[in-house]
């Protein structure tokens, strides 16, 4: 699908805490029953970043699953898992491939699957399903196959939080004179396929708006960029060396203007007044007439 590792899950997961917009999520708290037990579905889940967000800020009793198509990053679950509860001073219990979560305010039930989604989008359960939810996910897939997760979330009356959606955002400071250049052929990698069809990438958001508006989803949008300098330098560095990747994919005979502009990026790290705002959308929805 999209060769993460669990190191670059590591490094984006506080970032993506910082960026999500609250307002979203609160919303979404409000429109979910909140006397029964909510069942989510948690695709791309990877090693639970997703679930470690949203549990304690929706409360109560939930059941969550967790799917991927790596097997190497689900293999992570129970140690991350783990070692949150240890952080939030929360009560654990694992059997196998399911744990059981207890804090405050909410109780989780968790259990993890792998699952090819793009050849098993269907053999997937979405009935009795509350919530499905992804974080960034929807710029990785296509068209057809954002349809089809439509077709079958509108048919169970499921509820939708899709988190940090790559919107084709790009900035940097200071700037060097390639970076619209590089932003513009990091764009259209952006298109190509990720293991699902040809890619939605900047236009994900917004495509997925129009989708799910056609399937009778009550919506709301809202910005949830990155915002990195001084203090996520590492993350800085990856992100561009990430991009000089996918840009020399993109265009090859600008090789060596690409490398000199990935040279002046790592040198400008070594310095604190550096940063990097990355555009992401979040969006929350629900069936019309959804009580």
């Amino acid at each position: 699908m999209s060769g993460f590792t669990a190191e670059w899950l590591n490094l984006r997961e506080p970032v993506d805490v910082v960026s999500r917009d609250q307002h979203l999520v609160e919303t979404l708290r409000g429109r979910l029953a909140s006397d029964k037990t909510l069942r989510i579905l948690d695709l791309g889940a990877g090693t639970g970043a997703n679930l470690r967000y949203l549990a304690p800020r929706l409360g109560g009793e939930q059941h969550w699953r967790l799917l991927d198509n790596d097997a190497a990053l689900l293999s992570l679950v129970p140690l991350k898992l783990q070692a949150w509860t240890r952080e939030q001073h929360l009560t654990m219990d694992i059997h196998k491939r399911e744990m059981f979560i207890g804090g405050e305010n909410f109780d989780c039930h968790v259990q993890w699957q792998e699952i090819d989604m793009f050849t098993n989008l269907r053999d997937i359960e979405f009935d009795g399903t509350d919530l499905v939810s992804a974080s960034a996910l929807l710029d990785l897939v296509s068209c057809q196959w954002l349809s089809e997760l439509g077709g079958y979330t509108r048919k169970a009356q499921a509820a939708v939080y899709f988190a940090l959606t790559y919107n084709g955002y790009i900035d940097f400071y200071p700037r060097c004179a390639a970076d619209e250049r590089v932003r513009e052929l990091v764009n259209v990698h952006q298109l190509t396929d990720k293991g699902f069809g040809p890619a939605l990438g900047p236009a994900a958001a917004l495509r997925a708006r129009d989708i799910f508006q056609k399937m009778d989803f009550d919506l709301a949008l809202a910005r949830s960029d990155w915002v990195i300098g001084g203090n996520e330098i590492e993350l800085c560095r990856q992100l561009c060396d990430g991009w000089i990747q996918a840009a020399r994919q993109v265009s090859p005979q600008e090789n060596s203007d690409l490398s000199l502009w990935h040279e002046s990026r790592l040198e400008l790290f070594k310095h604190d007044d550096v940063a990097i705002n990355v555009g992401h959308t979040d969006m929350v929805g629900w069936p019309a007439g959804r009580v």
